[in-house]
C-alpha cells in the first residue's frame, strides 16, 4: 500500500517487483496521473458538499469549471506529501492546463491541454523532452483524448432508455463504464507501444492485465488506502483505519496471486 500511494518501493520484495516488472504493470507503483486522479475524485466529493450546501453558486460558476479547479489545492498537498517526484510534476501539469482550459468560456480541442502542459514541462525543465518517461506518459494521454470520440460514442449506443426496467437500465450502465475503462486502457497503452517496442525490443504480451488491475487500483486501493491514512492520521481511528487498509489491500493480494500462477 505504501507503494501503491507513494511510490515507495522500498518494502517489496524483489519477486514482486519481479512479477510486476514482467506483467508490465511496474508503471503502477510510481506516482503519476493516476494518483491526481484520487486529487480529483477528492475535489469532486467538495464541489458535491458545496452543491448541497451552497447550489447558488453555480448562478455565478458553471460546475464544470468547479470540477475542474476543485481537485488542484488536493493535488498540491498530494505533490507535497509525495515529494514532488517529476512524474507527479508531470502529471500536475497537465491537470492544471486541463483544469485552465475548461474554465474558458470558448471550446478548445482536448488535445490543446496536452500540448499547452507539453510547453510548459520543457519550459521549466528542457531536458524533460528526452525523458523517456515524460514521452510515455504523453503518449499515453494523447491516446486516452484521441479515444474520446469512441468512448462517447459507445456510451451513447447503450444508453437507458425510457420504459426500461431498472435491471436493465442498471446492467446497461455497468456495460458502458467497464467498456469505457476497456477503450481508454487500450487506447494508452496502444500508444506507447510503438515507443516500448523501439527501446526495449519487447512489449509485455500480457497488456490486458492493465484492464483488469487499474480499475480496482483507482477507485477502490488508493481511496480506501488514502481514507484510511487520514483517519489514522487525524482521528487516531485505528479500528476503522485497519479495515479501510485490509479493503485496499484485497485487489493487491488477488493480483499478486494471479501474477504467480499466470508466472508459473
Amino acid at each position: 500500500l505504501v507503494a501503491l500511494l507513494f511510490g515507495d518501493r522500498s518494502g517489496l520484495t524483489m519477486r514482486t517487483m519481479e512479477l510486476f516488472t514482467k506483467a508490465g504493470l511496474v508503471h503502477s507503483l510510481a506516482l503519476s496521473g493516476q494518483h491526481l486522479a484520487l486529487a480529483a475524485m477528492a475535489g469532486a466529493c467538495a464541489v458535491a458538499l458545496l452543491t448541497l450546501l451552497r447550489p447558488s453558486v453555480f448562478y455565478h460558476v458553471p460546475r464544470r469549471v468547479l470540477l475542474a479547479w476543485a481537485g488542484v489545492p488536493f493535488a498540491a498537498v498530494y505533490l507535497f506529501f509525495g515529494g514532488a517526484p517529476f512524474s507527479l510534476v508531470r502529471a500536475a501539469l497537465m491537470m492544471l492546463a486541463g483544469a485552465f482550459f475548461l474554465s474558458q468560456r470558448h471550446s478548445a480541442a482536448p488535445l490543446d491541454a496536452l500540448f499547452a502542459a507539453v510547453l510548459l514541462l520543457i519550459l521549466g525543465w528542457p531536458p524533460a523532452l528526452f525523458e523517456l518517461s515524460a514521452q510515455l506518459s504523453v503518449l499515453a494521454v494523447a491516446g486516452i483524448l484521441l479515444a474520446l470520440p469512441l468512448v462517447t460514442a459507445f456510451q451513447k449506443r447503450f444508453q437507458a432508455k425510457d420504459g426500461e426496467g431498472r435491471l436493465r437500465r442498471a446492467g446497461k450502465a455497468a456495460l458502458r463504464w467497464g467498456a469505457s475503462m476497456l477503450l481508454v486502457s487500450l487506447a494508452a497503452q496502444a500508444a506507447v507501444l510503438p515507443l516500448l517496442a523501439s527501446v526495449f525490443g519487447a512489449v509485455s504480451p500480457c497488456l490486458w492485465l492493465n484492464v483488469l488491475w487499474l480499475p480496482p487500483l483507482t477507485f477502490l486501493t488508493l481511496p480506501c488506502a488514502a481514507i484510511g491514512l487520514l483517519l489514522l492520521t487525524l482521528f487516531d481511528a485505528q479500528f476503522f483505519s485497519a479495515l479501510l487498509f485490509e479493503v485496499a489491500a484485497w485487489p493487491a493480494d488477488l493480483m499478486l496471486s494471479l501474477l504467480e500462477i499466470l508466472d508459473a
